[in-house]
């Protein structure tokens, strides 16, 4: 077998074990699952677009004020509960992250993020709206402010369709796959 020296491609996604592989080199990021750079050559043993989801918990979860010398080996994916160091996220976006690791695809990551932070926001955002909507009904205002109560409605409306649309989406997905 003739060997190829550089990076090889498929280790870059998770995709190469070494055992076989023609090309020379496995090098893992120093980032990992953090990295964002889309064109880096290095190893991260998962994909592009489980890395996305992995940053944008990071980003919107991020603990500040880490120092680095306390830092666990496992920043974003430690279970351990009774572990003595620093992460950079919480136990429960690191338990999140652990199971969009283990996601058999990209798809079924992308639904699983989909469902533990996005669909929780949006059924809140309706939760909110409908109790504005019960106090403005309760209210005498409710009269007055039936342009604001139809704006809520209207609102709540989109959030639902966008839902549905997002399910029919990955429905299709599936099905080519």
């Amino acid at each position: 077998m003739i060997k190829i020296y550089k990076n090889c491609p498929n280790f870059i996604n998770g995709n190469c074990y070494k055992n076989g592989c023609q090309y020379i080199h496995h090098i893992i990021c120093k980032y990992k699952f953090t990295c964002n750079n889309i064109k880096c050559e290095y190893g991260h043993m998962i994909s592009i677009k489980k890395r996305i989801i992995i940053n944008k918990i990071c980003n919107n979860f991020n603990l500040n004020n880490i120092n680095e010398t306390d830092i666990c080996n496992f920043p974003i994916n430690c279970n351990i509960i009774d572990c003595n160091y620093k992460h950079l996220i919480e136990m429960k976006h690191r338990i999140n992250i652990c199971k969009i690791l283990e996601s058999y695809n990209d798809l079924e990551a992308y639904i699983l993020y989909d469902k533990l932070y996005v669909e929780n926001k949006e059924k809140k955002i309706i939760e909110i709206i409908n109790n504005i909507i019960n106090i403005l009904k309760k209210n005498n205002t409710y009269r007055l402010e039936l342009n604001k109560l139809n704006n809520l409605k209207i609102i709540k409306e989109k959030i639902i369709k966008n839902n549905i649309l997002k399910i029919y989406k990955i429905y299709k997905e599936l099905n080519n796959n």
